[in-house]
């Protein structure tokens, strides 16, 4: 599936192009018309008393800007709202740390792993929240966490779509950080 940003790129390059042979439009072109009633535009004169043939200059076309959105509502691969809607997430799960799990040693240090039923697609990212502090989305289901001490913990998992809006939620789960008491 093509992206708008992608299309976008595409019509930029095409533009682009265009613009290189604009200077070429400036420049003479003669018309042939052989035996055979065939056309030929060449750029060198047929003969002495060839006289250059006007041109029409060419059409550009702007690309359209990233931040309008276009929908169309009889094509649902174009729908935004349909590209998220088909963008089922439900079943997110938190596989590690597991519900209730003790963690001994980690130095403040602790892997998360999230489960999703279905790959990342459409610039989806996974987001957690720990103790009710928002993380940096990533498009990863795999996760370190520095700085996470003694005591419980709450982690909830969301899959959050490129424009923020969260696609599906894990249920929360409550973990505890363990340390050894030095005597």
């Amino acid at each position: 599936m093509v992206t708008r940003r992608q299309v976008s790129l595409i019509i930029l390059v095409a533009s682009i192009v265009l613009l290189s042979f604009q200077s070429t439009a400036e420049e003479k072109y003669y018309k042939v018309v052989r035996a055979d009633g065939s056309i030929e535009y060449t750029q060198s004169s047929p003969s002495k008393d060839a006289k250059p043939v006007d041109l029409p200059g060419l059409s550009v076309i702007s690309p359209e800007r990233e931040d309008r959105v276009i929908t169309h509502k009889d094509d649902p691969e174009q729908d935004p709202e349909s590209i998220e809607r088909d963008q089922n997430y439900n079943g997110i799960e938190i596989a590690s740390p597991t519900e209730q799990e003790n963690l001994w040693g980690t130095e403040g240090i602790i892997t998360v792993e999230v489960e999703l039923p279905r790959d990342l697609s459409n610039g989806a990212k996974v987001q957690l929240s720990l103790d009710g502090n928002v993380l940096p989305a990533l498009d990863s289901t795999s996760f370190t966490l520095k700085d996470v001490f003694r005591g419980e913990h709450k982690l909830v998992a969301k899959v959050v779509s490129s424009s923020g809006k969260v696609l599906a939620t894990s249920p929360s789960r409550t973990f505890y950080i363990m340390m050894a008491n030095v005597r």
